[in-house]
């Protein structure tokens, strides 16, 4: 069907707003490291296996790297501030 052209068929788009919803609450650092944690943790998972055909059993050094890259941080974090 075709809409007149002097007519407008179209309904206001909806205002973005700011505003947060009664209960919600913000990402805490601790939820936000595991999201991360997680994600990396698939890289982890399969990275191993085509690295070893690259560099042989040293492949588990990267495991261990990543590791201590993502846990040290933290922590630190929890230690410093004795909570989160």
């Amino acid at each position: 069907m075709r809409a007149e052209s002097g007519s407008s068929t179209q309904e206001p788009a909806a205002e973005f707003t700011t505003k947060t919803p009664k209960g919600a609450r913000r990402l805490g650092p601790l939820l936000c490291w595991a999201v991360v944690f997680a994600d990396i943790g698939t890289s982890v998972y399969y990275t191993p296996g085509i690295l070893f055909g690259q560099v042989g059993t040293h492949a588990a050094l990267f495991v261990t790297m990543t590791l201590v890259a993502t846990a040290v941080p933290v922590a630190v974090v929890v230690l410093s501030n004795g909570n989160v």
